[in-house]
């Protein structure tokens, strides 16, 4: 017979290994999907952000103690000068549809940015440096508050899509499956990285998790509202994660390229791999692949570049440069008799490797010869000899 019934305590499960791992692994994964968005998409997450009601709620407000949320812009960074150019004869590049509905919000804002003036457009509306409620806003620039929450709304819309504004200067034919994120602009010896969004021209979001940790006793705001204002945080975390990254990228890209950038001579990249680059940034290499993929920058001479042709092994338009500059010297030589064949794949190969400190694999230089126009070493032999021929002739 027992005393009554026995109860066995349960020792407390622990984690399955690898279960920390993968927790870790998570956030991640999530930031690799945000780097890998196409630019579109990614701006529908900022404009997901910015128009969520706890997002204005927390920005633009009065109280400091709501105060939650800012702007932080990055160093040498600003926007384009025609953010606020109206070009009727422009159009979206993604296709979109409804061009004319975009163009009218867009004479709106401008002409709203006119009438209370462009420093106070850029202090409460396009950097919200001053930002309070609509109202304060509001009585600030001479408008209603239904105005400044028009121009606000405007600002946003208009400003996630900016780029579809910016005319590419001078753009190859293939350049469609490339998205312009910023131009780099030289005053001197100086570089400053213009956005040609808001998507990235207004920085990262500064978040004051002490002031939130406050709010979790707060009786103002609702259970709902407070799991809603924790998922709104996530969001702008991995939106802070791909805009710092993209910086990074570029702020590295201007200083380890400056003599590029001032001359313009394809000679003049420096060998700076995405390796490189992702140990200077103390990130996987795969984070600075997927950040660059796809992207392009309009240099200081106005001509647009794929981001990635900043970041390889010599790069691509100078080994392209040096590649040409070795089939020139070839030429004499053969032309000269001294020596018997123009360079074999491997010869090219190692002469690069040799002058150039450019090393690459013998079927690449096949790839970059065939990328450069350059003939294969019969067709070029034969056409140094018939050159030979016409100079005897002549």
């Amino acid at each position: 017979m027992t005393d009554g019934p026995h109860f066995v305590a349960r020792a407390t499960p622990t984690p399955r290994p690898g279960l920390r791992s993968l927790q870790q692994l998570v956030p991640r994964l999530k930031i690799a999907r945000v780097l890998s968005l196409p630019e579109d998409s990614f701006g529908q997450l900022v404009l997901s952000v910015e128009r969520d009601p706890l997002f204005r709620k927390f920005l633009h407000t009065d109280d400091p103690r709501f105060k939650l949320f800012s702007y932080q812009r990055y160093p040498r960074t600003g926007l384009t000068a025609g953010f606020l150019e109206l070009r009727d004869d422009l159009s979206p590049a993604s296709g979109d549809a409804d061009i004319q509905s975009l163009l009218d919000e867009k004479r709106d804002l401008i002409d709203l940015c006119h009438r209370i003036g462009r420093a106070n457009f850029e202090t409460y509306f396009l950097f919200a440096d001053r930002a309070g409620s609509p109202e304060t806003v509001a009585r600030a620039c001479g408008l209603t508050p239904e105005e400044a929450k028009r121009l606000l709304e405007l600002t946003t819309q208009i400003g996630i899509r900016a780029e579809f504004y910016n005319a590419p200067a001078s753009t190859p034919e293939n350049f469609n499956a490339f998205s312009r994120i910023a131009h780099i602009e030289r005053e001197g010896d100086t570089f400053t990285i213009r956005y040609t969004s808001l998507r990235y021209g207004r920085g990262r979001y500064a978040i004051n998790y002490e002031k939130m940790e406050a709010l979790k006793k707060d009786p103002s705001l609702t259970p709902a509202e407070k799991r809603a204002l924790r998922k709104l945080v996530q969001s702008m975390e991995l939106v802070n994660a791909r805009r710092s990254t993209m910086n990074q990228i570029l702020d590295a890209v201007m200083d380890h390229q400056k003599k590029f950038l001032i001359s313009g001579r394809e000679e003049d990249l420096k060998d700076f791999t995405q390796d490189r680059l992702a140990a200077k940034m103390g990130v996987h290499p795969s984070t600075v692949c997927r950040a660059v993929a796809s992207k392009a920058v309009l240099a200081p001479w106005n001509q647009e570049l794929p981001l990635r042709d900043f970041l390889g092994r010599g790069s691509l338009h100078g080994i392209l440069a040096d590649l040409s500059r070795l089939i020139e010297q070839e030429e004499a030589l053969y032309r000269a008799g001294k020596i018997p064949l123009p360079f074999r794949d491997p010869e090219l190969a190692a002469q690069l490797k040799k002058n150039h400190g450019i090393k690459i694999a013998v079927r690449t230089v096949s790839k970059y010869r065939f990328i450069a126009g350059i003939p294969n070493i019969y067709t070029r032999a034969k056409t140094y000899s018939l050159s030979n021929s016409g100079d005897m002739i002549d």
